[in-house]
């Protein structure tokens, strides 16, 4: 039945997880993702040195030597996080076939068509039977919608009809509980260098502070 819209594209389902990410996974989540990117990971660093018996006194300071690139990595582990649930949703295969249809002509039309009409917001309020897999229909010519519920006759098709709905919400409660995810070690170099800074922290001792500035330099990645 595959044959029907093309061959898929070779099998590898992070790369099928991240084009899924792409096109239905609104960019509003990601934006507000990096928005918030150095308070979470400033939190998280704070309180793992916390745990170490470091108590931060100047917060103002400690953001700001937070680089960007550990906001980056914290999104970049987020939609690692994301794209497991994707895989594990759908499964590898259907996965393959599901990204293999809307690679096609015919589905990249149908990704322009629910972008220009926001045919996705059905799914961030509606069951997935008033999504966009109804909408669809009515912008197709017949022989497209054919193709289409060909497709959704599909084991794969029938998998995006009936679980699309619930993997989105499974990934939009994944980002907004983000904050909670324990997620960068603390042997960063910006990291060394504001422990080796003087007012931002305070240390039970000076060797617990030498002992731990040595550790975290000698294991940076």
């Amino acid at each position: 039945m595959l044959a029907l819209w093309g061959p898929p594209a070779l099998a590898n389902p992070e790369n099928d997880a991240a084009w899924f990410i792409e096109h239905f996974v609104d960019q509003r989540y990601w934006v507000s993702a990096h928005q918030t990117g150095q308070w979470n990971s400033a939190r998280i660093h704070r309180e793992a040195l916390l745990e170490r018996g470091v108590i931060i006194v100047d917060e103002e300071r400690f953001a700001e030597m937070i680089p960007e690139t550990a906001t980056e990595e914290t999104v970049k582990r987020l939609k690692s996080r994301i794209a497991t649930i994707i895989i594990e949703s759908y499964g590898p295969k259907h996965l393959s076939e599901i990204s293999g249809f809307f690679r096609t002509p015919l589905g990249e039309k149908m990704l322009l068509m629910a972008k220009d009409n926001d045919l996705f917001a059905y799914l961030r309020y509606a069951s997935p039977l008033n999504g966009p897999v109804d909408e669809w229909k009515h912008y197709l010519q017949p022989m497209e919608r054919i193709r289409y519920m060909t497709f959704t006759g599909s084991p794969a098709g029938h998998v995006f009809v009936n679980q699309t709905w619930a993997v989105r919400n499974s990934i939009i409660h994944e980002i907004r509980e983000s904050w909670r995810q324990p997620d960068l070690p603390l042997n960063r170099p910006y990291i060394v260098e504001i422990l080796k800074a003087d007012g931002i922290a305070i240390f039970p001792n000076p060797i617990a502070r030498r002992s731990l500035i040595t550790e975290l330099s000698i294991t940076n990645p």
